[in-house]
């Protein structure tokens, strides 16, 4: 059973009615007063405007039926619809507005009898049918159902029992007919056309503010998206510069790094290709990374690998040997840490230490050599010290043997031969311990000069001639010549001596006889030049620069024919140096050489000069040391 909707009315309905029905009555007053003298044109109009009214309500109730569905309120329209066409009907059979002939006719004459029949009729059915469904309406509208049914009874009523007599009960009883119309057609028209719009006015009005609550919700999760996905937006741009970020500094880290995945190789960045060679990624993915170390090393990795994926963490920098892929080989420090929520995935970090390895080789090779080198040393001091000391027990003898000779007057020549040479190999002897003694202090730092301000060309000129009749008795002119007569630096006179002998010494030992030797002092200003000049065999052009190297010697069959050690020439270059000073040599082989000695003009304390000592006398012994490998 469909289910009936309750109608109500509230107070300002009931207020509505109440004015529109004194604005009837007020209609009415001024009709009556318009048609004074003229009952029936009132009667007429009072006629028409309830067909109007009666034909109103039953389209109004017919049009909107399948919609509402209410007995009461279709039984009302059908039957008002009846009284409308009725009384339009009597209205066209009214005297003076039809034909004399239709006027005749009896039937016309019926409708008013007709007219008032169905209203009364449908007055009772609708207090009849409202009084059963009372249930379903609220007080004011059953009340206006039955009073404007009881106002169409009523009027009828009074019409058909003293209208006829008088005329002013005749007006009310059109009155009451008008207004028992008129509360139906209100309870009909609020039912069926102002409540359904009123309701569906007030149900948009309702869905027009949850659609204007649903739109504020929507734009608030509008704005919140657009705030999250500029946040997205954010985050993703952060998180592309950081992945680009990471990339370039994997890409730029000169450490190799390799992720594996279950051993097998997924990544790895440019310094890992270049240690291993290979010229692209394409080349080392999906391979095991044991297949790049070297089998010494591989059970090490491998339990390594295992290690961090069981228990996580990292492991610490061990020394590893992996293989490239021509094959070679190299050392690298790495380390291994796995990656947290996925223990396949493990990152291997390597700094290759092959240089530094080498280098570590290197310093030990290096060290070893120095020991060597300090233990030959140490050998060629003490070995010099313990000859010294048996040689100088034998040149002690040497010079006793010497005296008694002279003293006994021993004129024996073979005697005498054999004691010059024996003094001359002890001289030898001297000389070669000297140079091994000062090349140990050179070595070590322990040889000193002592620097006083001297007349640089006296000390060369007395030099030269403390040896000059040696030299001539070689058959060898010695010229020494000179650019200024004196000169004054800081030098030590011993060394600066010991130099130009061993120059002259060397220059002698290389001159055949008749040649010539000279010795020449330039003065450059700041500098003074020393020149050694001979007419020997020269020097080869590919020995100039290792000629002042020990026991290196321009010719090793002169060497053996005229003696000598090959370390003179070395100390020289060392006692120049000490007096930051220069030496060199040209020469052509054939031709003879020429050495130079450039020292620097520096003075200790000009106020301060130190008078040479009598270098003829004190280079005697040193004279007979120097040239004691000359043979006769």
């Amino acid at each position: 059973m469909e289910k009936i909707h309750k109608i109500k009315f509230n107070s300002n309905m009931v207020k509505e009615i109440k004015l529109e029905i004194i604005a009837i009555l007020v209609f009415f007053v001024i009709l009556i007063l318009l048609s004074k003298n003229d009952i029936s044109s009132f009667n007429i109009i009072v006629d028409i405007i309830s067909a109007v009214v009666a034909l109103n309500i039953f389209i109004t109730s017919v049009s909107t039926s399948k919609y509402l569905k209410h007995n009461l309120i279709i039984l009302a329209g059908i039957s008002y619809g009846f009284i409308g066409i009725i009384n339009l009907l009597y209205v066209i059979t009214y005297r003076g507005l039809v034909s004399p002939g239709l006027d005749s006719l009896g039937l016309l004459k019926n409708f008013e009898f007709i007219r008032e029949c169905v209203q009364v009729i449908s007055a009772i059915l609708i207090i009849f049918v409202a009084i059963k469904n009372r249930k379903d309406y609220n007080k004011n509208i059953f009340n206006m159902m039955i009073i404007s049914s009881i106002f169409i009874v009523i009027s009828q009523f009074i019409y058909n029992f003293y209208g006829n007599a008088y005329e002013s009960i005749y007006i009310i009883s059109k009155f009451v007919e008008i207004i028992g119309f008129y509360l139906i057609y209100k309870v009909i028209i609020n039912f069926s056309i102002r409540k359904p719009y009123n309701e569906l006015f007030s149900k948009l009005n309702n869905l027009n503010s949850e659609l204007e609550k649903k739109n504020v919700e929507l734009q608030n999760i509008n704005d919140k998206l657009k705030k999250e996905n500029f946040k997205r937006k954010a985050t993703s741009l952060i998180l592309k510069e950081t992945i680009q970020r990471y990339r370039t500094v994997l890409s730029l880290t000169p450490n190799l790094i390799i992720i594996t995945k279950n051993n097998k190789c997924i990544f790895a960045n440019k310094a890992a290709l270049s240690l291993f060679k290979l010229k692209n990624t394409k080349e080392i993915m999906g391979k095991n990374i044991l297949n790049f170390v070297h089998k010494d090393y591989q059970q090490i990795v491998k339990k390594r690998m295992e290690t961090i994926k069981v228990n996580g963490g990292e492991c610490p920098f061990i020394e590893e040997k992996y293989i490239a892929a021509d094959g070679s080989m190299f050392f690298v420090k790495a380390t291994a840490a796995s990656v947290p929520y996925d223990s396949e995935l493990a990152i291997t970090i390597a700094r290759d230490i092959t240089e530094s390895k080498r280098a570590e080789e290197n310093e030990k090779l290096l060290e070893k050599v120095l020991q060597s080198d300090r233990i030959r040393k140490d050998f060629f001091a003490n070995i010099s010290h313990e000859l010294r000391t048996p040689l100088n027990v034998i040149f002690t003898s040497v010079q006793l043997l010497d005296m008694n000779f002279k003293k006994l007057n021993i004129t024996d020549k073979n005697l005498n031969k054999y004691l010059n040479m024996t003094k001359q190999n002890c001289y030898r002897l001297l000389k070669l311990i000297n140079n091994l003694i000062d090349i140990t202090k050179i070595d070590s730092g322990y040889l000193n000069i002592s620097l006083q301000n001297c007349d640089i060309v006296e000390i060369i000129e007395d030099t030269v001639m403390s040896i000059a009749e040696y030299i001539k008795s070689k058959d060898i002119e010695i010229i020494f010549d000179t650019e200024i007569e004196e000169k004054y630096l800081a030098c030590d006179e011993e060394k600066i001596s010991r130099v130009i002998i061993n120059l002259l010494s060397n220059a002698v030992k290389f001159t055949k006889p008749g040649g010539r030797i000279t010795v020449n002092v330039y003065d450059k200003g700041n500098k003074i030049l020393i020149s050694v000049k001979d007419t020997g065999i020269g020097i080869p052009t590919e020995m100039k620069d290792s000629i002042f190297e020990r026991f290196i010697q321009a010719k090793e069959s002169l060497a053996k024919e005229c003696g000598g050690s090959g370390i003179g020439l070395s100390i020289v270059k060392a006692l120049v140096e000490m007096h930051k000073g220069d030496v060199w040599v040209e020469s052509e082989e054939g031709k003879g050489s020429e050495f130079f000695i450039e020292i620097p003009v520096i003075l200790l304390d000009k106020k301060q000069i130190s008078k040479n000592h009598d270098l003829v006398n004190d280079k005697k012994n040193i004279v007979n040391i120097e040239f004691s490998d000359i043979m006769n």
